[in-house]
């Protein structure tokens, strides 16, 4: 729903400025907490954009169901492999600003597509072979009806 877009918006946007406060403090191990709620709200918008509003979702839960609902979206999913390993190495006590960067693109991409609507494939009577395009012309041809 927009109301919850909206609500996990200012939350992951919330979690990427604790993340930068931490950062800007000289504190950056105790702002990656926020860093990786930022990334779970984008996720949970991702995920709404699809209808997928699913309340119990952990993190994990909603890393997993992205990838499979996006699996054909190159762009989010080389984006979640980037801040998802980013964010390992700021834990494993390496670069955060790297992991800073990764998470805005993240949510850059996150509010991209929560701003378009999902775009379905419709289906193509082509790719059946039938030359003649209605289901009335096929009953004619078979004689069912005159």
């Amino acid at each position: 729903s927009y109301a919850m877009d909206l609500l996990f918006q200012d939350l992951a946007n919330d979690g990427l400025i604790g993340l930068d406060r931490a950062i800007l403090g000289g504190h950056p191990a105790e702002g990656l907490p926020f860093g990786r709620e930022a990334i779970y709200y984008a996720a949970r918008r991702l995920l709404i954009r699809h209808g997928n509003e699913g309340e119990a979702l952990t993190h994990d839960a909603a890393i997993l169901e992205i990838r499979a609902t996006y699996s054909g979206d190159a762009r989010v999913i080389s984006a979640l492999d980037t801040v998802t390993a980013a964010e390992a190495v700021a834990v494993d006590g390496g670069d955060a600003d790297a992991f800073r960067e990764a998470l805005a693109v993240w949510l850059d991409i996150a509010s991209d597509l929560a701003a378009k609507p999902v775009e379905e494939t419709a289906f193509d009577s082509a790719s059946l072979g039938d030359s003649t395009g209605s289901v009335m012309a096929m009953l004619r041809s078979q004689g069912a009806v005159p």
